[in-house]
This record gives structure tokens, C-alpha cells and sequence, in this order.
């Protein structure tokens, strides 16, 4: 089995504070997004891809195909379709980009329940909460090209609770989105 990281990163930063793009705000010593990029570079993927319109990005993302958001507006949906379309894997984990502090082991606890589960979602769990990163299989490929707005595929998750396997998170730490500049100031 084939799976495709897809990195979510053409969002627009509306909630912050600043008028910076929040992946690019530092984070020990680099930018915020570098975290998740060399982390997931030191995975076992298939291939990887970040799906992004901003140069100051792709300037960061080597060992990564770009895919470029033209309906970027439309919200994560239109990322989430974007990234599926370019991807030529069995599955497709998909990674937000403003969690800096997700651990390769965490990665590889995905990978490994994928793996023994063959055609299940496989979701982070993080008290309770379902949250990303998670990995899709192909068979999810009309559901998630459906998604429409600034939603991710929670709803796919939620419509198939039968059909998801729960990784979870040893360290709620790791999934902590950074989606206001008080996030930011608290990491």
C-alpha cells in the first residue's frame, strides 16, 4: 500500500493577529511550517506533497511536489482536492501545518495502524476529539473530492465511525493547532 503525505498549506491565516502568514512565524529557530516538513520528510511515504500557493513555502519544501491552490479562497476543501488530484498513492495522510510540534512516532503509529488495517480511516484521537492528522484510503476518493468550503473531511470521519481505526496521541502537545496569535504566544 502506496500512501501520499499531503500537506495543507495555502490557507490565508485570517484569525491571526498579524498580517505574516502563520507558517512562516518562527518556532525554534525556524518557521513553524519547517517542523512538520522535516517531519514528515523522515517518514515512510510514498511520495510527498504541499499543496501551496505561498513562494516563501515552496521556497521551504524540498523533497515535496507542489501542487498550487487556484480556489484557495474556497477554503481547506479546496487544498484537500488539490493535493487527492495530485496524488498518485493508495491513501493520502493528510497533515495541517500549524502543529509544529507532531512527532515522527506519532507518524509512524499512523502508518503502522494503516498498515494492520488495511481500508480504514485512521484518525488521531486526542482526549476524545478526533483531530489530524489522518489517513484516508483511496476508497474515500469521491468523498473528499466532494468537500466543499472551509471544512476539512471531519465530515467523512463522523459519516463512517464504523469505518475508522483510533491512533491515540501520546501527548496532546503535538496536535495543539496554532490558529490565533495567542496560540502562537502560548506554544
Amino acid at each position: 500500500m502506496k500512501v501520499t503525505a499531503i500537506l495543507l498549506a495555502s490557507g490565508s491565516s485570517r484569525r491571526m493577529l498579524t498580517k505574516q502568514n502563520k507558517l512562516l512565524l518562527p518556532y525554534r529557530s525556524k518557521p513553524m511550517i519547517k517542523h512538520i516538513i522535516d517531519i514528515v520528510l523522515q517518514a515512510d511515504f510514498f511520495e510527498r506533497i504541499i499543496v501551496t500557493n505561498h513562494q516563501e513555502i515552496i521556497a521551504l519544501s524540498d523533497g515535496y511536489k507542489i501542487v498550487g491552490n487556484s480556489n484557495a479562497a474556497n477554503g481547506q476543501s479546496s487544498s484537500i482536492k488539490a493535493g487527492v488530484s495530485a496524488a498518485s498513492g493508495d491513501a493520502f495522510a493528510f497533515f495541517v501545518c500549524d502543529q509544529p510540534n507532531l512527532s515522527l512516532v506519532h507518524i509512524q503509529s499512523l502508518q503502522k495502524l494503516y498498515f494492520e488495517n488495511g481500508e480504514k480511516i485512521i484518525v488521531t484521537e486526542n482526549n476524545g476529539n478526533l483531530v489530524n492528522p489522518a489517513i484516508f484510503p483511496k476508497k474515500y476518493l469521491s468523498e473528499l473530492m466532494s468537500l466543499q468550503g472551509d471544512v476539512g473531511a471531519r465530515a467523512i470521519i463522523h459519516a463512517n465511525l464504523s469505518d475508522i481505526v483510533c491512533c491515540k496521541i501520546r501527548c496532546p502537545k503535538e496536535v495543539q493547532d496554532i490558529d490565533s496569535y495567542e496560540d502562537y504566544l502560548n506554544l
